[in-house]
């Protein structure tokens, strides 16, 4: 038994069981977490919840992601115009005269933005890469089977 505001709980194992017919599953109760009407539980949701929407509202957010997500589609060092027409996507919920939601922070509206971007398809042989040449690397060694005849970590000169 144990308090916490005032009032006391007991972590009290018991088991459910369900089924029937020669199947019967048990399992036990679910652990209770303290209740969101608590002042205390309410104020900290309440503050998680502001953090989240402040991270989530903050003006280099769209930028950040768009540079993130068109690291992960292929353009390793992506340009600003191209970073730039993903985050107004992402803003704007809209791209090249198409609306997706037209609201903030729509995946949608940056995945076209980044896949229909005029940067993107008009792409040289030697624009973007599939992978960053260090993780080529590490890819070859693993599926080579490569292993240190120490087992030490592997260090690239």
């Amino acid at each position: 038994v144990f308090e916490c505001d005032g009032r006391f709980y007991k972590n009290v194992a018991s088991r459910v069981s369900v089924g029937g017919g020669g199947r019967v599953y048990s399992f036990r109760n679910p652990p209770a977490f303290l209740d969101r009407r608590a002042p205390a539980a309410r104020q900290a949701l309440q503050e998680v919840e502001s953090l989240l929407d402040h991270l989530f509202r903050h003006p280099n957010t769209p930028v950040f992601i768009a540079r993130l997500l068109a690291q992960r589609f292929g353009a390793s060092n992506p340009s600003g115009g191209y970073l730039l027409a993903i985050a107004a996507a992402f803003r704007t919920g809209a791209f090249a005269g198409t609306t997706y939601s037209g609201a903030y922070g729509d995946l949608g509206a940056a995945a076209a933005a980044i896949l229909l971007h005029p940067e993107k398809l008009s792409q040289t042989p030697r624009d973007g890469a599939l992978r960053e040449p260090f993780l080529k690397v590490i890819h070859l060694m693993r599926s080579m089977g490569y292993k240190d005849d120490e087992d030490r970590e592997v260090v690239l000169r």
